[in-house]
């Protein structure tokens, strides 16, 4: 599905499995798959937005925000951008309500942990 919708014009598919993880492929035919994160579920409201602004946080800071350069990702940059949205979006889900990461806390918690998102909640 996911080879089917690049070839119809977008640089970039993804398709979010919630839990089970997330897929990705790009024009030029890099894909990457990303598994999900365990979390402490509190909320999964604003899961997917958050998802999506670790997805184009990782893609700008890749420098890959326009269509050629986003089609032109190699499968391991794919996944990396891939792996920051799944971790921004765990750890909107183990907050109440719409209550995404800042940058600090993102690059808190990727220098202390191994993948799996278990971080406090907030009281």
């Amino acid at each position: 599905m996911l080879a089917r919708w690049s070839r119809s014009g977008p640089g970039l598919a993804v398709l979010t499995r919630g839990p089970a993880g997330c897929a990705a492929v790009t024009a030029d035919g890099a894909t990457a798959y990303v598994s999900g994160i365990e979390v402490r579920l509190a909320d999964t409201i604003g899961a997917g937005d958050a998802f999506m602004a670790g997805l184009l946080s990782g893609l700008a800071d890749a420098d890959c925000l326009q269509l050629s350069a986003v089609a032109a990702l190699s499968s391991g940059d794919l996944r990396d951008v891939l792996q920051r949205a799944t971790v921004v979006s765990a750890m909107t889900c183990e907050r109440v309500g719409a209550d995404p990461p800042t940058r600090a806390e993102y690059s808190a918690y990727t220098s202390n942990t191994s993948g799996t998102c278990q971080s406090p909640l907030p009281q």
